[in-house]
C-alpha cells in the first residue's frame, strides 16, 4: 500500500467507509435476540446490496469472537443475545 494516495484513490475510499457504515448501521437496527450467526451474515450482504455494493461480514459470537478461525464452517447457527439492554 503506499503512502500517498491520489484524489481519486482517496475518494474511492471515503465512499467505501460511507457504504460500509450504511450497511452496518442498517444491520444494527435489523439485529434481533434470537438470529443465528448466519442470519446476520444475511443481513449484512443484504445492506450492502441494498447499497448497490458487493459485500459480507463474517459474524461471530460467544466463544467464537475470541477465536474466530475455531469455528467450524458449517456452524452458523450460534444465536446472539443482548446484555445490558
Amino acid at each position: 500500500m503506499r503512502m500517498i494516495k491520489s484524489a481519486h484513490e482517496i475518494a474511492l475510499m471515503q465512499l467505501a467507509n460511507q457504504v460500509t457504515l450504511a450497511a452496518y448501521e442498517a444491520v444494527h437496527r435489523a439485529i434481533k435476540d434470537g438470529m443465528t450467526q448466519r442470519q446476520v451474515e444475511d443481513l449484512v450482504a443484504a445492506a450492502y446490496g441494498q447499497l448497490g455494493f458487493p459485500g459480507e461480514a463474517s459474524v461471530e459470537v460467544g466463544e467464537y469472537s475470541a477465536f474466530p478461525t475455531a469455528r467450524h464452517p458449517a456452524d452458523n447457527s450460534r444465536r446472539l443475545r443482548h446484555h445490558g439492554r
